[in-house]
């Protein structure tokens, strides 16, 4: 008891010092889409990391922190409101807003409004994801100078945020015009170099979301990897993070510049696994040893390449393998300042830990994750143990790893240790809250959408059902196919025309417009009484929403009979009657110049 006091009264004693000499300044990194396996100090030899390998050898480099989720927004939302997926607001990339990603509610405790009280000049710079814009231009009360940001530069919906180019991007509540030829990422780092400079002499708290290496792949040279024996995405790929770990190098060049850096905590961190979308898993091998990419909740999909560097403060060249998640860093910078957390959170201050006091270190008994996506799915962490649920559709069957002995999560001993599994089960149970805002029933808003609303004679959303009726018959599945255009930069599969097929084999990807379409020419006209699209199916923010469908006999004069804005994974629309149509038009409206992208179309007649 003694040994506990006395570390504690050290580590009080250090913070009541670094107050009355000045709040240590914070800024935290986080990358978009970068795998556990994606940097050099975990293993990568393909992508150069050097400032980031070096930061990390010369301070405290975690081996099991973990994400908030396996996708953006609600591993953002458990990042700045403290609270894991189970309780979160957030759940998921979006149940479908027109502008932007569910916002937070305007009540919650968020990392910025913590160090706004706690005196901190506060700054969001890059990625923010967790609400923006209104369809009528206004601002929700997601927006981040509503959350506790002064300053705010960057994308709000992070649907956006997946171009480099952009045509805007955010300062404050202002749109600063950029006309698709400015890169986005050179940008931010600017911005963060300066509001440092701008704010030495005030403790502040920067909050750095760069977008890289999310796709899509653009980058304004290839530098090192330019003769490389490689395909052109993949040089891309790798000279987008080698960009980031540059930038990184320069912010903290500018502390020690500044000297600023014997007060400052940098901590460096991913939102989820590596993506998947081009292949980059494999050939970079993004998640090294570990099994999952983003949008899993295996080890490569919420595990994160997290180090802290703080000068003489945590000891350089030390290894952490204290079980901590996003949802710590709220009461972690709560300790830090002093200023304590308003209500709940399901975070443990890491602070100890990042000071080298590890037995005054308290443990979280597990960790849990939920996501409503693809499939409903759900994960534990408790001690060695890691349970996942792969679809909770099908039951709430739970694998179970040994990360002590596979980490690689290969072997499953569900079968072996059942008392293991019951455990996990009871904490999933009790972990899990009900969401109003996504489903109740938890597993899923999966295939059914009920309701009746019929609007201006055209069939709304709501009409859509959940079975094919009898006597429908598909009447597309010959049929010819145009695009207002096609891309190629995503490459296969995205570049192959839409051939109707539901497998997933065939599907398209515009390039980025206004309003872009696919039409269908059903070789002759036709009595249709309604259809089916299939979504682009993995949950990505990038999914098809604001849909409109038209049907034409002479492709010239056009009759809408479907819309909706949101973004669902399937739409099954029956006709209010039959209409004779040879042309079936499908596209976007009312939307930022994007990319459009459906995994399959079925046109029914009778």
């Amino acid at each position: 008891m003694r040994i506990y006091s006395s570390m504690l009264a050290a580590c009080l004693a250090f913070v009541a010092a670094a107050e009355e000499a000045r709040s240590p300044n914070v800024v935290y990194i986080l990358c978009d889409d970068l795998g556990y396996g994606e940097v050099g100090y975990n293993g990568q030899e393909m992508i150069q990391t050097p400032e980031l390998d070096a930061l990390a050898a010369k301070g405290m480099r975690f081996t099991a922190h973990y994400c908030g989720s396996s996708v953006c927004a609600p591993s953002r939302g458990s990042l700045m409101t403290g609270k894991h997926p189970g309780h979160g607001y957030i759940r998921a990339n979006s149940p479908g807003y027109p502008n932007g990603q569910t916002p937070i509610p305007p009540e919650s405790e968020t990392l910025g409004k913590l160090m706004q009280r706690a005196g901190y000049k506060t700054a969001c710079i890059g990625k923010w994801g967790l609400g923006g814009e209104k369809p009528d231009g206004t601002l929700n009360y997601g927006f981040p100078t509503k959350q506790g940001f002064d300053y705010f530069f960057g994308y709000a919906d992070q649907r956006r945020a997946h171009n480099y180019y952009p045509q805007f991007l955010w300062r404050n509540h202002e749109k600063v015009p950029l006309g698709g030829n400015v890169y986005s990422h050179d940008l931010m780092t600017e911005e963060a170099l300066k509001f440092v400079a701008e704010n030495k002499d005030a403790p502040f708290f920067l909050y750095l979301a760069y977008t890289i290496p999310h796709t899509k792949y653009q980058v304004p040279e290839l530098g090192q990897y330019a003769k490389m024996d490689w395909p052109e995405k993949f040089k891309k790929h790798a000279a987008m993070t080698s960009r980031m770990d540059r930038d990184v190098g320069r912010l903290m060049s500018l502390l020690d510049e500044l000297t600023l850096a014997e007060n400052t905590l940098v901590i460096f961190n991913s939102d989820n696994g590596a993506h998947g979308e081009q292949g980059s898993e494999t050939f970079f091998n993004t998640s090294g040893e570990l099994r999952g990419i983003k949008r899993s909740m295996y080890e490569g999909g919420v595990r994160s390449p997290m180090f802290a560097y703080w000068p003489g403060t945590i000891m350089a060249g030390t290894v952490s393998d204290h079980l901590s998640a996003f949802w710590d860093m709220l009461p972690t910078f709560s300790e830090l300042t002093g200023e304590p957390v308003r209500g709940d959170t399901d975070g443990i201050s890491m602070l100890p830990t990042l000071l080298g006091n590890t037995t005054r270190q308290k443990q979280h008994d597990y960790l849990y994750w939920e996501l409503y996506e693809r499939v409903p799915n759900q994960a534990v962490r408790m001690g060695k143990w890691k349970g996942v649920v792969v679809d909770r559709r099908e039951g709430q069957r739970i694998e179970l790893y040994d990360l002590s002995a596979d980490e690689g999560e290969q072997v499953d001993v569900a079968d072996r240790f059942p008392e293991v599994v019951e455990r996990i089960r009871t904490a999933m149970n009790e972990a899990h809250v009900p969401s109003p805002l996504w489903d109740k029933s938890f597993p899923g808003r999966m295939f059914n959408v009920d309701a009746a609303r019929r609007a201006s004679g055209v069939v709304d959303a709501g009409q859509a059902s959940s079975k094919i009726p009898a006597g429908w018959q598909w009447v597309s599945r010959e049929g010819a196919v145009a695009h207002s255009s096609l891309s190629s930069e995503w490459g296969v599969p995205h570049n192959h025309t839409l051939l109707t097929t539901m497998e997933g084999k065939q599907s398209f990807h515009t390039d980025a417009e206004k309003t872009p379409w696919v039409i269908i020419d059903l070789k002759q006209e036709q009595p249709v009484v309604g259809f089916e699209i299939l979504n682009r199916p993995d949950g990505h923010a990038g999914r098809t929403r604001n849909l409109h469908v038209w049907l034409s006999s002479d492709r010239e004069n056009w009759r809408q009979v479907f819309k909706t804005e949101n973004p669902e994974t399937r739409w099954l629309v029956e006709l209010q009657q039959p209409v004779m149509a040879r042309f079936v038009k499908i596209g976007l409206v009312n939307s930022e110049p994007g990319y459009f992208h459906l995994k399959g179309v079925k046109v029914f007649a009778k």
